[in-house]
Parts: C-alpha cells; sequence; structure tokens
C-alpha cells in the first residue's frame, strides 16, 4: 500500500484521545457498533452510511 493516507471529509466516528478517557472512547465505538450492526438494525432496514 503505497497510496498516502487521506483523511475522510466527514468521519463516522472521531475520537478525541487528549480529551477522553479508553472508557469513554471504547463506549462510543461500541455505540456506534451497535447503532449499525445490532441484529435489530441489520433487520429493520435502519439506514446508514457506515461501512465495515
Amino acid at each position: 500500500m503505497s497510496s498516502p493516507y487521506e483523511a475522510p471529509e466527514q468521519a463516522a466516528l472521531a475520537l478525541d484521545t487528549s480529551a477522553l478517557s479508553v472508557d469513554e472512547c471504547v463506549d462510543r465505538l461500541f455505540g456506534m457498533v451497535l447503532r449499525c450492526c445490532s441484529p435489530a438494525a441489520m433487520e429493520g432496514g435502519i439506514g446508514h452510511e457506515y461501512h465495515i
């Protein structure tokens, strides 16, 4: 992979690790995963633009 990193224009999740604790970051990450990947979200057709 020789392409330079390009930051997304609108990140689905941004964690300011200088202001948030590890627990807060993990909570926010798990919250996002549950919202977009839980069985209810997958079966209910809840729309999202996350690509995991």
